[in-house]
């Protein structure tokens, strides 16, 4: 099950497909409940059943508004509240909610990408070009070391070890720093 924020825009756009068609909103909120729209169609369920016993769908909507966090979430159940009661088309609405939501993504991955050349340039230094020096480093002052001509104490494998892991310590905190910032979309 998806989050909220994760799951919003799908859930969106199929209600807006649905109520284009003339299918009324609670039909749309069904089908949302029916299939896997994460914790948004567990709250629609929760929603509907109320209505079935009797109670208000309005009423359900401001409960499952004040529930969530997600102001985004909290903009749509106010659309569908007002939307309900006929003040406004709300397939037109949702439609210019999902666009802001998409435009709201297309920015934070725009961001993660511009984060991510940055760090590939290091990661790519540091996986594929330092242990090949390092390691050219090592044969070399072990030849010369062999043939006399080394006045250096040569590097020992444990030495060469530690600074490879060194190396591996770097590239996997660049992985999950990574991993850390992917925007949740």
């Amino acid at each position: 099950m998806g989050s909220v924020d994760q799951e919003l825009l799908y859930a969106i756009r199929a209600m807006s497909v649905l109520l284009s068609t003339g299918v009324g909103l609670e039909m749309a909120m069904k089908h949302v409940a029916e299939n896997d729209y994460g914790e948004i169609s567990m709250l629609f369920g929760q929603a509907l059943e109320e209505s079935a016993r009797g109670g208000y769908l309005e009423e359900a909507l401001k409960r499952i508004q004040n529930q969530t966090r997600s102001p985004s979430f909290k903009k749509v159940i106010t659309t569908m509240i007002i939307g309900s009661k006929g003040d406004i088309n709300l397939v037109e609405s949702l439609e210019k909610i999902a666009e802001r939501e998409t435009q709201e993504r297309k920015v934070q991955i725009e961001k993660f990408v511009e984060t991510i050349a940055s760090k590939s340039e290091v990661f790519m230094t540091a996986g594929i070009l330092l242990p090949i020096i390092i390691i050219v480093a090592v044969f070399a002052q072990n030849l010369m070391d062999a043939s006399g001509l080394s006045t250096m104490d040569p590097i020992t494998p444990l030495q060469s070890a530690a600074i490879l892991m060194a190396l591996l310590a770097v590239l996997v905190y660049i992985v999950i720093d990574t991993k850390r910032k992917e925007p949740k979309i």
